[in-house]
């Protein structure tokens, strides 16, 4: 009964995997990214006011 009620890994469903796979790889890769970009624009800000 349960092999009859198999179905095989449709296309919608494979591309459906490969992007939560990549989402949980590029997901922590984007924070990371967006902390540093952060980062480096109030460590620019707080340069340019002790500049100035």
């Amino acid at each position: 009964m349960q092999q009859d009620s198999y179905v095989p890994l449709t296309v919608p469903e494979t591309t459906l995997t490969r992007l939560r796979t990549t989402g949980r790889i590029v997901l922590p890769l984007a924070v990371a990214a967006a902390i540093t970009w952060l980062g480096v624009v109030v460590f620019l800000e707080v340069v340019t006011t002790l500049l100035t």
